[in-house]
């Protein structure tokens, strides 16, 4: 099926939309096979052995070349410039150029099985009720948490719907937890705009989401403040979840549980967990917690501007209960942690002290409003690193760079607590 030159995450890819080399043949050869015929074709930009993205031919130079600008306000500016370059060469000239960095889909000719069995765009098509849609489609890395990703679109190159798909434990959880969180709260919000779900399928017994497209105009929300906090307060308050003591949290009653369980590769990490749940339950066990529901990846990257709103996607890790303020300490933690490169212990840090305001202000409600600011921040970090736990535990491996510095931000948070 792959080519020797293809990138990991190309063969990935291909190997879970296509990956029935008995009937289908994906393969960037041009050379005519008389025994298949051709079902969809793709330009892999930048080429196939640094695939990123999959522009689709099939529905011809126009559609291919819309793909490529659709929500082009979203990118960088080096991306939207090589997007438009791509996008004047394939509208300008025949499609057949490059053909070494063109895949092709083909099907046996002797194949009388059900098209919809064979490939996902087929299948995703015939469940929103359309046989004429083409997909475009990004390439992840090959590591066990990416997810393919698909954009559907009609012939005439206007977006159609959105979907992600599972394909192994971890990330069949997270796609199933998307598309919960996204029926659930898209109706209810008034200050956030949430791409409705359309449809829940699985593609191979693995769960597939599939969203309305975004509106056209969304534009990327760059280096911008976080939106305001009264869009938190509206989504914490969709879950109606009440407040607790700190000490009965789902957090820590749940990471009490996990580091008596399995071991972890992380030498050093359930101890350094087992300290700080020692020490932030004797310290703070009994002050109060507003909880709510949180997005769970709260970052300029899974939002936009649109239509005098904020848009926000990416939902998989969305839940109904979390102290209020989660996805503030998440937005300055993240920006420090992927954006600045910093290691986990700065990034604490950095997310202590610029969330401290926003936090306290969230929880004015309680009792303790005034003093919970840094009690959230090492229950931050907690449900940070539970989430990586539970990653690993589903066979997603752990960030590299999270492993390496999670211990010392442990024992920060020690600190932390101890000098409050």
């Amino acid at each position: 099926m792959a080519g020797s030159t293809w990138s990991p995450g190309l063969h990935a890819l291909a190997a879970h939309l296509w990956g029935q080399p008995e009937r289908v043949l994906v393969t960037d050869d041009a050379a005519t096979d008389p025994d298949y015929r051709e079902l969809e074709s793709y330009l892999v930009v930048p080429s196939v052995a640094q695939a990123r993205f999959l522009v689709p031919l099939t529905a011809g130079r126009a559609t291919a070349a819309a793909t490529l600008l659709a929500y082009i306000k979203l990118r960088s500016p080096a991306v939207r410039r090589r997007r438009r370059l791509v996008a004047l060469g394939v509208r300008n000239r025949p499609l057949s150029a490059r053909t070494g960095d063109r895949l092709r889909v083909l099907i046996r000719r002797d194949c009388d099985e059900d098209l919809r069995n064979l490939t996902a765009i087929r299948h995703l098509g015939e469940v929103l009720g359309r046989t004429d849609l083409v997909a475009a489609i990004g390439v992840p890395p090959a590591t066990p948490n990416s997810k393919p990703t698909l954009q559907l679109f009609e012939p005439t190159g206007k977006p159609f719907a959105y979907a992600k798909l599972g394909w192994n434990d971890s990330t069949d959880r997270q796609v199933a937890n998307e598309a919960r969180m996204t029926a659930r709260y898209a109706s209810v919000l008034t200050r956030l705009q949430i791409p409705p779900l359309l449809a829940e399928t699985t593609w191979r017994d693995h769960p597939v989401a599939i969203t309305q497209a975004m509106a056209r105009d969304a534009t990327a929300w760059g280096h911008a403040p976080p939106p305001h906090l009264d869009v938190t307060r509206e989504l914490a308050g969709c879950s109606h979840e009440p407040a607790r003591n700190l000490v009965d949290l789902p957090v820590i009653t749940d990471l009490a549980k996990r580091i008596e369980g399995e071991p972890c590769e992380v030498p050093g990490l359930l101890e350094a967990i087992r300290e700080v749940l020692i020490d932030l339950t004797d310290r703070w066990g009994t002050i109060t917690i507003r909880q709510g529901a949180w997005h769970g990846d709260w970052v300029p990257w899974n939002l936009a501007h649109g239509n005098g709103t904020t848009i926000a996607w990416d939902w998989e890790h969305a839940a109904h209960a979390a102290p209020i303020g989660f996805d503030l300490l998440h937005w300055h933690f993240d920006r420090a942690f992927v954006e600045g490169a910093n290691p986990v212990p700065t990034s604490f840090a950095i997310a202590t002290r610029e969330g401290a305001a926003a936090v306290t202000e969230l929880q004015d409600a309680a009792p303790d409003g005034s003093r919970v600011a840094d009690p959230c921040a090492v229950l931050y970090l907690l449900e940070r690193t539970r989430r990586h736990l539970d990653m690993a535990d589903a066979g997603a491996g752990w960030n590299p760079r999270y492993a390496e510095g999670i211990v010392a931000a442990l024992t920060g948070a020690r600190e932390l607590i101890q000098r409050s």
